[in-house]
């Protein structure tokens, strides 16, 4: 078992999967390309013979059996193939990030102090612009407009 080769913690019985695979995969490979040369012999040696090949069928069954077996082979080195890209990966991917947040960091600091300035800015111009506080009546504790003289409410006179 390779550094690349950790048992799976989903399926217990994912190891003997992966040996079955890993050993049926390759066989069927072989017989499929023992199949496809032997086919393609036969075809090319019997052009200019004026013989029909007679073990061309071979390679017809050649093609079926190499995809089944590159299938099979691939299920059960999957997990190996993975574990090595992504160690390989892994750190270049490690470096982007640290290279873009150290290149950035002076650019995202220059926009959260832009968007602070026009948070600030627009408080700012909404306390200019809100409605003054509203004066309670002192009989009827009705609120009022303080440019009022008298209650809206109950027509008491404001001080």
């Amino acid at each position: 078992m390779s550094k690349y080769d950790a048992p799976s913690p989903i399926d217990p019985q994912g190891e003997n999967v992966k040996q079955v695979l890993r050993f049926v995969g390759p066989v069927i490979l072989g017989i499929g390309a023992i199949m496809m040369i032997v086919g393609g012999v036969d075809f090319f040696s019997a052009i200019g013979t004026g013989q029909p090949p007679s073990r061309f069928w071979c390679f017809f069954l050649a093609i079926p059996a190499l995809g089944l077996g590159f299938g099979l082979s691939m299920g059960g080195f999957m997990g190996r193939l993975l574990r090595y890209q992504v160690s390989q990966v892994a750190p270049v991917q490690k470096d982007y990030v640290h290279y873009m947040t150290r290149e950035t960091a002076p650019d995202v600091e220059t926009a959260a102090e832009a968007l602070g300035a026009g948070l600030a800015r627009g408080l700012e111009r909404g306390r200019e612009h809100s409605a003054p506080a509203l004066v309670p009546c002192p009989t009827c504790h009705a609120e009022n407009d303080p440019s009022a003289h008298f209650c809206n409410q109950c027509g008491a006179a404001i001080e």
